[in-house]
């Protein structure tokens, strides 16, 4: 296996040489990059297996995607594992792990970095331009659930109604009745979807708000729009409220929307103050629901 390794941090490149020797028996780094020119040069002319690619290249808020953007990857055969550092954004780690692909943390434990390329080496060369696809979407719709590195699925967030601690990991249930396993923890899924109006109804359940309709108070239990009931631990009560209250705040503006506007649109004074009192209200709800989230 042809490996090439990317870092801007010298120190780095030599652990990951290193540590690649110690968990790889045929391996062959054929190259090192510190900047992003000179990993362009080198992927072109020595076409790796593998490119082990650090997240934040440079000093000037270059990061690996900056780099892919560059290549043309369908001409290339090669697999990508991310590194990533504590200065690594959150924002591009969210967005790499959203698209299916395996990432290490610096420094680099060499259990992490041998089980990240089994699962690469195991991936279908097939998902590959779906996945740089998914990495460079704006914004991402779908995310990549891998029940196992040759199964992958391409799941849009809007179709995924709950997600559910398992014992080996996660199930994913998906608007159509499919269920789909993963090794993955919940926690993981979590991360990802945070801000894509997925909530906790407790500890084991993730559930997407817009499948949520009502919450029976008496019983302690969140019903959704499929008419399936759902337990709500008692410290995630007050999120869910607002959280319902707020989705249904966000329905009626909808819905009064067209109306504000034809009685609105010839007086601009009386557009911002209706404008404001929106914005006001869905504040201090969601105000409500980072509180409640934190406790």
């Amino acid at each position: 296996m042809k490996v090439v390794i990317v870092d801007d941090v010298q120190q780095f490149v030599e652990i990951l040489k290193h540590t690649l020797r110690k968990v790889v028996k045929r391996v062959k780094i054929i190259k090192t990059a510190t900047s992003i020119a000179k990993a362009i040069a080198v992927i072109e002319c020595e076409k790796p297996d593998l490119l082990l690619l650090d997240v934040h290249l440079d000093r000037e808020g270059a990061t690996a995607l900056d780099l892919l953007k560059t290549l043309d990857y369908t001409k290339y055969a090669f697999k990508i594992i991310f590194v990533s550092a504590y200065l690594s954004s959150e924002e591009v780690v969210k967005r790499i792990e959203t698209a299916g692909f395996e990432l290490v943390s610096q420094p680099v434990d060499p259990n992490a970095l041998q089980y990240a390329i089994q699962q690469t080496n195991l991936t279908s060369a097939k998902y590959f331009p779906e996945m740089m696809d998914l990495l460079f979407s704006y914004p991402q719709t779908k995310i990549a659930i891998k029940q196992s590195p040759s199964d992958i699925n391409f799941v849009l967030k809007t179709q995924i109604v709950k997600i559910i601690q398992t014992d080996i990991g996660a199930s994913v249930h998906l608007a159509n009745g499919t269920c789909l396993n993963t090794n993955k923890d919940l926690s993981f899924y979590e991360t990802l979807l945070r801000t894509d109006s997925f909530v906790w109804t407790n500890p084991k359940n993730l559930v997407n708000l817009q499948y949520m309709s009502t919450l029976d108070r008496k019983m302690g239990k969140l019903i959704l729009k499929n008419g399936e009931k759902m337990p709500i631990s008692r410290r995630y009560m007050t999120g869910i409220k607002a959280n319902l209250s707020l989705e249904t705040s966000k329905s009626k503006l909808d819905n009064l929307g067209f109306q504000s506007e034809y009685f609105n649109r010839f007086n601009p004074k009386r557009q911002e103050q209706s404008r404001a009192k929106s914005e006001n209200y869905l504040s201090k709800l969601w105000n409500i629901i980072f509180k409640s989230s934190n406790r």
